[in-house]
């Protein structure tokens, strides 16, 4: 449960519901069940441009994802970005995100077979 200001109490669910709700209206990816977000992280992955995740408790990063580890559990496997703001490397679980878009040009798109 978290506490917001005031005497608002709001549960995490709620919190959660509101993350994927504002993520929709900015035209974000979200999910089902975990093979629906591994499939759209491993998609963000192979993605060159930046892409803007959501975390449950509501913040957003936009920035490149670099690397990924797949483990056994959402809460065991992460994607490390780098923000677009600055600041450093971040590992995020993928037990956080609650949804994804991708919110920059691809700058490999259309260019297969294309000399750099």
């Amino acid at each position: 449960m978290f506490r917001a200001r005031g005497s608002l109490t709001l549960t995490s669910s709620k919190l959660l519901r509101d993350a994927r709700a504002r993520a929709l209206k900015a035209g974000c990816q979200s999910w089902r069940n975990e093979t629906e977000l591994r499939e759209a992280l491993e998609k963000a992955f192979d993605y060159r441009g930046d892409v803007t995740l959501t975390q449950k408790d509501g913040t957003t990063i936009e920035g490149y994802i670099f690397d990924r580890v797949n483990g056994n559990a959402l809460s065991t496997s992460f994607v490390r970005i780098l923000p677009k703001s600055g600041g450093g490397r971040l590992k995020i679980a993928y037990s956080e995100i609650a949804a994804l878009a991708f919110t920059g040009r691809d700058p490999a798109a259309g260019r297969a077979g294309k000399p750099g």
